[in-house]
């Protein structure tokens, strides 16, 4: 399998973020929001702006991360607008930080996206400022499940833990974690 190479040229990144879950949303799916600076980069007020003005809009998401022969450090979710405007940046994940995050948008196959402006928080979500952006499988999922699982793993060595007591508890922290994104919340 042939790795496409993007250039990414805007970097935007996440100033919050939290989850959501709405019986009527999603087939009741935790849905994970990230909350971006829209003072820094008012294009995507705009286009948050523009999509709630229309019924559906056209969005091309690819996975990444940084070519290192190291670990990464970063993993970046580019987004291409098409319709209802043209647009195109990336959100950077930090790995170690936001591994939880980037499952979440990974098993749940989607994402809010929120303007907002320092100080904002993913609680403040409502219907003028936030956008559902549906993530679908474009076969990162096993290349994901590795770098989760070696993240976790260098994690609690780092804490100390042998390689064979590592591997355990990251599998467990997986399967855990993973639990939670597939809790579904039933139409009342």
């Amino acid at each position: 399998m042939s790795q496409n190479k993007i250039e990414i040229n805007h970097v935007v990144p996440i100033m919050h973020n939290g989850m959501i879950s709405s019986p009527n949303l999603a087939e009741g799916r935790l849905l994970p929001i990230l909350v971006i600076n829209a003072v820094e980069f008012p294009g995507i007020s705009d286009l948050i702006k523009m999509h709630l003005l229309t019924t559906s809009g056209d969005t091309k998401v690819t996975w990444g991360r940084s070519k290192t022969l190291f670990k990464p450090k970063e993993i970046f979710l580019h987004l291409e607008f098409i319709k209802p405007l043209e647009i195109t940046f990336a959100i950077v994940f930090q790995l170690t930080k936001e591994f939880s995050l980037i499952d979440g948008i990974i098993q749940s196959r989607g994402f809010f996206l929120q303007a907002g402006k320092p100080g904002d928080r993913a609680r403040d979500i409502n219907g003028e400022n936030s956008i559902l952006i549906e993530v679908p499988d474009v076969a990162f999922d096993n290349k994901w499940n590795a770098l989760l699982a070696g993240t976790l793993s260098n994690n609690y060595r780092r804490e100390g833990y042998s390689k064979k007591e590592s591997l355990k508890m990251s599998s467990q922290q997986i399967r855990t974690m993973r639990e939670v994104w597939h809790i579904r919340r039933p139409k009342e």
